[in-house]
């Protein structure tokens, strides 16, 4: 599954600017449908997760849970911050050297 949030991928005054649209596998969603979708048919259990994601981002969550993997033992509940994620976003676009326009599949 390929997912790709496309929009010239800049920060203003670290605030995300919300994508145009998302392109999960073969389909496409604008924020508009995200966010009228209770959710997307045809997709599977993962596909799913990330347009709740995305559907919870843009309205505005403040914080987030998600699963560690477990590879050491139990997978544990964590969460995290909007404001630690747009961190971990904009440390990405910088290792990187992404440039408006510019996207990565990481």
């Amino acid at each position: 599954m390929k997912v790709y949030l496309d929009r010239e991928t800049t920060f203003k005054k670290q605030k995300m600017i919300p994508p145009v649209w998302l392109k999960v596998g073969g389909a496409t969603f604008t924020v508009a449908d995200l966010m009228n979708s209770t959710q997307p048919t045809g997709f599977n259990e993962h596909e799913k997760n990330v347009a709740d994601f995305c559907k919870r981002w843009l309205g505005g969550q403040q914080q987030f849970q998600f699963h560690t993997s477990g590879s050491t033992g139990a997978a544990k509940l964590i969460t995290f911050r909007r404001d630690q994620l747009e961190t971990s976003a904009q440390l990405t676009i910088d290792a990187l050297n992404l440039k408006p326009g510019q996207t990565a599949l990481i």
